[in-house]
């Protein structure tokens, strides 16, 4: 894969659900261009620790999703990281009195 969104679900400080969201960069016409650039196993190595790392910018929520869009221009893995909390939400949904 040479671009995608990897996205993680965090529910009670632990992950309820993640995945790969694949988004082609360059589309021609109807039909996809074979990928010419992939990732290599540094390039993984590479994600994997940016990854782990940014879970050190995760305090005090226990409940967000954590979004990690890449992709590879010239042999360049570039990555973007976006942490949301909503533990200020889920903590509202449980005082709201029935009605």
């Amino acid at each position: 894969m040479a671009s995608g969104t990897v996205f993680v679900q965090i529910r009670n400080d632990v992950v309820g659900k993640y995945g790969v969201k694949h988004e082609p960069i360059e589309i021609s016409g109807e039909r996809l261009p074979a990928p010419e650039i992939r990732m290599s196993d540094s390039h993984i190595k590479a994600f994997r620790q940016l990854a782990v790392g940014s879970l050190n910018h995760k305090k005090n929520w226990t409940h967000g999703e954590i979004y990690f869009e890449f992709a590879m221009r010239r042999n360049v893995l570039t990555v973007s990281v976006q942490l949301e909390s909503n533990y200020n939400m889920a903590n509202l949904f449980n005082k709201i009195p029935p009605q």
